[in-house]
């Protein structure tokens, strides 16, 4: 994996501003504020231009082009945004503007899509086609470019801000798709490149499991596990990719599920290892979407669908609920105002089961609320109420109590067979909590060791049960390694394999010779646990 570098200008000290709901840029405090409870903090798109909502006053950032996907900094500081001069301009750009200086500013690219902020810096990371880069903003504007891999799919920023876990653009060949490839790499720090470190395979393509790519990748609260999306082809995506699990060593991956591709439908809880996601397959969602919680290292998955309904959507208000968009289950109707809209729910996670919960709204006929989501921030639950023409963003308490609009007039959300998204034209200021010491420590031992030297053992062991036994393979653990006799080494790993809708444990010892590193055997226990 190749390395470009371009001068980049890093700034470190910068003073962080507190902007209390004004519009004025005079109260500075270093490193980030702790702000008491307030309103939430929004940008949004309507008629194509940006703006913003701070303390119950909205403002028009753009009179010019069409914005749209807004993101926020961490530190609040910046929006970026891209822009395209008209409809039918060939290609949008990246702009951030800045809160302190009231300015826009285009980055120095051509185009770009994929932008994330750093989670502890004013840094953005963006990709050009498969190139993945960074710009730093400070108090002068945007610095330069400066390439940190090349080679990527997708990407997500490590915790601790440190450099990001990628995966590689699979690649088809004569013989077929080549494995996606899971690396970390630091964030460059001088002329030298950072190398990229190997920490996961994915399985190859076969009856069970097809990615030639992946979704971004979230983490646990304790940083021990990650979770993302698998993905096919284009045209296989749009019905069924797989959710996967994969522990932040590299030594364990699960394959919870099918589901559709979009990221807001896996989330982890607030500080519990508890996965929710929105499982199920084919392109319809009032079909077959029913919310999943999987708590991490656990085996089993909890359903808290109740019969004749489909999720759409969902958030964590807390370690222990939900609030959950949810719609009765319906066909495909020709006539768009046969097909059922969805109200929230409010939703345990307690305990799996058919209870459909406590219903938080009740929209007017004709209109659906969607899009739930938590401000942390502020404590409040919103959401997105439309008819599926125009579209009102509502806030609540987290029980649903003294619901009111907060911003009329969103852009019409994009609609692909009845899962509409405002992702693109709302985002809301809602920093994440800084990760704990151990966590950072945690992330550095982890992904400081390099290529595990179980990993080709541990690709033969899934390779040969897949053989064995011509099943799908849901989870893999490695046991660990042992001195097996003279000049030769055994690697263990347990795997589940689900074979005629049962279930069972797989203990592959794979022993080698150590001097060479020739295979010697491959030998299977089976067991109910």
């Amino acid at each position: 994996m190749l390395h470009y570098h371009f001068k980049r200008i890093r700034t470190a000290g910068l003073a962080a501003v507190l902007l209390c709901g004004t519009w004025l840029h005079s109260t500075v405090v270093h490193g980030r504020p702790a702000l008491p409870k307030e309103e939430p903090k929004a940008a949004f798109v309507r008629s194509g231009h940006l703006w913003l909502k701070m303390n119950g006053q909205e403002r028009e950032l753009t009179a010019e082009g069409l914005a749209d996907t807004p993101r926020w900094s961490e530190d609040g500081r910046y929006v970026a945004y891209t822009r395209r001069a008209s409809a039918e301009a060939p290609q949008s750009e990246i702009w951030v503007y800045s809160l302190e200086t009231d300015r826009h500013e285009q980055l120095p690219v051509q185009g770009g899509a994929n932008y994330r902020w750093s989670p502890v810096r004013s840094v953005l990371a963006l990709q050009l086609e498969t190139v993945l880069g960074t710009v730093e903003m400070g108090l002068s504007g945007a610095g330069s470019f400066t390439s940190e891999a090349v080679g990527v799919g997708n990407y997500a920023w490590l915790p601790d801000g440190s450099g990001f876990l990628i995966s590689s653009a699979a690649q088809l060949n004569p013989a077929g798709w080549n494995a996606v490839e899971l690396y970390t790499v630091a964030l460059r720090s001088g002329a030298e490149p950072s190398k990229p470190k190997h920490l996961f395979t994915l399985p190859l393509q076969s009856e069970d499991f097809f990615a030639i790519g992946t979704s971004t990748f979230k983490w646990s609260p304790d940083r021990r596990w990650i979770s993302f999306i698998a993905r096919p082809t284009a045209s296989l995506s749009a019905d069924s990719n797989t959710l996967c699990l994969l522990s932040a060593d590299g030594r364990t991956f699960r394959r919870l599920g099918p589901m559709l591709g979009y990221e807001s439908w896996f989330r982890w809880a607030p500080k519990a290892e508890k996965l929710a996601y929105i499982e199920g397959e084919g392109r319809l969602v009032t079909q077959n979407k029913k919310l999943q919680i999987r708590e991490a290292g656990a085996f089993r998955t909890g359903g808290y669908t109740p019969p004749g309904y489909a999720d759409r959507g969902f958030t964590w208000l807390d370690d222990k609920m939900l609030a959950v968009s949810r719609s009765k289950e319906s066909d495909w109707e020709t006539e768009e105002r046969l097909r059922p809209l969805p109200v929230l729910y409010r939703v345990p996670a307690a305990a799996a089961g058919p209870d459909a919960g406590q219903q938080l709204t009740s929209p007017p006929e004709g209109s659906g609320d969607f899009q739930p989501y938590y401000v942390r921030r502020s404590g409040k639950l919103t959401w997105v109420r439309s008819d599926r023409k125009e579209a009102d963003v509502w806030i609540a308490d987290a029980s649903g109590a003294e619901a009111v609009p907060y911003i009329k007039g969103l852009a019409a959300g994009s609609n692909y067979y009845e899962h509409f998204d405002w992702s693109w034209a709302l985002a809301w200021y809602d920093p994440q909590p800084a990760a704990a010491g151990r966590a950072a420590v945690q992330m550095t031992a982890t992904f400081g060791a390099g290529v595990p030297s179980y990993a080709p053992w541990g690709r033969i062991a899934m390779q040969e049960t897949a053989k064995k036994y011509g099943a799908e393979i849901h989870d893999y653990l490695y046991v660990g390694r042992k001195e097996a006799g003279p000049n030769l080494t055994e690697d263990t790993f347990k795997l589940w394999v689900v074979k005629g809708g049962r279930g069972f444990g797989v203990i592959v010892h794979v022993r080698w010779e150590t001097s060479t590193e020739q295979l010697k055997s491959v030998t299977f226990e089976e067991t109910d646990r």
